[in-house]
């Protein structure tokens, strides 16, 4: 898919990360810009090389960062055009797979669902009421397959239903096979994959076109240059956020000393993806919050919405900024932090339009990307926070942070590993890919008990 400069390149910028080790690997990266290069909606450049980087990317104004946005920016530029001159790929033969290239086939699909997650309601066949049914049949059958290979424990659910016999009726290739169901599976699924992928671009091409009759914003969404100022564009239909975008946040401070409250009145609400840096396959959540919240009242809806339990302390980075709870035991430097609760979201809308992070137990250190999707004006009547949509299920408190956790996940999905046992009993009732209708329903029910806070 890339060439050799190409490759060399962009090799050499992954290793400009402060931590490489968290970074994407090459394999991976290759999957991500094609994920990119399909979907049908412009994404931020700061959302997208936050993944890439998870979150902690080189210093841009480096000399030895120079390149490295005109680098990736060149990449990208190639892979929309191929995509838009159906020249775009699947980049493997899987039928001359050799041993030594599964593991990057797993890699390159791993970083195509982190793309895909980015938007991920652009894939889904519920989100297209017209879809007829045939094809909300094969793009759902696609998906299973990509997120069956990423998580090899989702794939074996399709089949568990299957006895051993019928398994081998339904696919004869592995009548005779000494390999286990999960290995059969695993193969069935490398086998599918080029005509998922290839089900992907089709849906990606029919939904650009529907957009661009609508006059929607182009596929096409060039980083920002180095050193430049300019915000990138924002990713609402139209790009109604873009006017914003330009204009002088105005921060409305309290004067405590007058014992000065107020609650202002909602007028738009603003729709956020919160999503878990570094969790694979990734843990998210769509939610839409009245623009009167306090950041401290935001807070109880991410608490809420994710399943954390507010054990620890927390941090917004807002532009720079950060923004938290006032604490006797932390020293608030007086630039750059700030109270939470004498900011409102609708204060703050510019600098969230462009990332924000929100950072929970400075243990285990769980890293969220915030990102303004869009806006929706109101007509008037009292309105709540609400979740829209997720995935996954929360990590369980204090295991560790990341790191930990995705080794959680690798011993409960391998019930012959030797601490499986211990594991499974210490987890027992927590259910990883748990997060349906029932989970939300209760969480939006808790949501109409939160309120817009006075101002402190």
């Amino acid at each position: 898919m890339l060439s050799a400069k190409e490759r060399k390149t962009l090799s050499r910028y992954l290793k400009l990360a402060p931590y490489p080790e968290a970074t994407l690997i090459y394999e991976e990266l290759c999957g991500f810009l094609f994920g990119l290069a399909i979907t049908p909606e412009p994404i931020p450049a700061l959302e997208w090389l936050a993944v890439v980087y998870d979150d902690a990317p080189p210093d841009y104004q480096t000399k030895e960062a120079e390149g490295l946005v005109e680098a990736f920016n060149a990449v990208y530029d190639r892979l929309v055009a191929d995509f838009a001159a159906d020249r775009l790929r699947f980049p493997f033969d899987m039928e001359n797979l050799r041993e030594d290239e599964i593991d990057t086939v797993y890699n390159w699909v791993a970083g195509l669902d982190e793309a895909m997650a980015l938007r991920d309601p652009l894939w889904e066949p519920e989100e297209y009421p017209r879809m007829v049914r045939r094809k909300k049949e094969i793009l759902y059958n696609a998906l299973m397959t990509i997120e069956g290979l990423v998580d090899p424990s989702e794939g074996l659910n399709m089949f568990a239903d299957m006895t051993d016999r019928d398994f081998k009726e339904a696919f004869p290739d592995f009548a005779d096979s000494s390999l286990d169901r999960e290995e059969q599976v695993q193969w069935l699924l490398l086998s599918t994959l080029p005509l998922a992928v290839d089900t992907l671009i089709d849906h990606a091409r029919e939904v650009a076109r529907k957009k661009a009759k609508k006059g929607s914003a182009p596929i096409r969404l060039p980083l920002a240059k180095k050193g430049g100022d300019e915000a990138p564009p924002c990713s609402c239909p139209g790009g109604s956020c873009a006017p914003a975008a330009k204009k002088k946040a105005k921060i409305i401070k309290v004067d405590f000393s007058r014992g000065g409250r107020q609650v202002e009145e909602a007028t738009e609400l603003y729709q956020f993806k919160i999503a878990l840096v570094g969790s694979r396959p990734p843990i998210w959540r769509r939610v839409q919050v009245p623009d009167n919240f306090t950041l401290d009242r935001f807070h109880d809806v991410i608490q809420l919405t994710m399943g954390w339990t507010d054990y620890h302390f927390h941090e917004f980075v807002i532009d720079h900024h950060t923004y938290c709870p006032p604490d006797e035991d932390r020293e608030m430097d007086e630039f750059f932090d700030h109270d939470e609760r004498r900011y409102v979201l609708r204060d703050l809308r510019t600098e969230l339009g462009e990332g924000c992070r929100y950072v929970y137990d400075y243990s285990d250190e769980w890293v969220h990307i915030i990102t303004l999707e869009k806006t929706l004006p109101l007509t008037g009547g009292e309105v709540w926070p609400v979740l829209l949509a997720g995935k996954r299920a929360c990590p369980p408190e204090d295991i560790g942070g990341i790191p930990a956790f995705q080794a959680i996940l690798d011993i409960l999905g391998k019930p012959g590993h030797k601490q499986y046992r211990e594991y499974e009993e210490r987890f027992r009732g927590y259910d990883p890919a748990r997060f349906g209708k029932e989970e939300m329903a209760e969480i939006n029910l808790r949501l109409q008990e939160l309120q817009p806070t006075a101002r402190r």
